[in-house]
């Protein structure tokens, strides 16, 4: 992502201790050089998290989106393929 894309109050998805998992920014601060840390909330756990690049959020996570669902027994035959109307 970009600097000006990233928002404090926002949901995004980031790689925290090796998993993909949703932060809320709770504050953007300048460093030194012009470096800017992203301070985080690791939605699932709490904890406290910082995101020393822009990059590192990956995507705005919508609420209420499931990123995967359940598969219909309806839909597939058993091997995983879909069925055609």
């Amino acid at each position: 992502m970009k600097a000006n894309e990233i928002q404090v109050g926002g949901i995004y998805s980031m790689r925290v201790s090796g998993n993909i998992t949703q932060v809320k920014v709770i504050d953007i601060r300048a460093r030194c050089h012009g470096r800017t840390v992203y301070d985080c909330i690791n939605v699932a756990t709490g904890r406290k998290c910082q995101a020393r690049s822009a990059s590192k959020p990956r995507a705005v996570v919508v609420p209420g989106f499931q990123t995967a669902r359940p598969a219909d027994a309806d839909t597939f035959d058993g091997k995983g393929i879909a069925k055609l109307p």
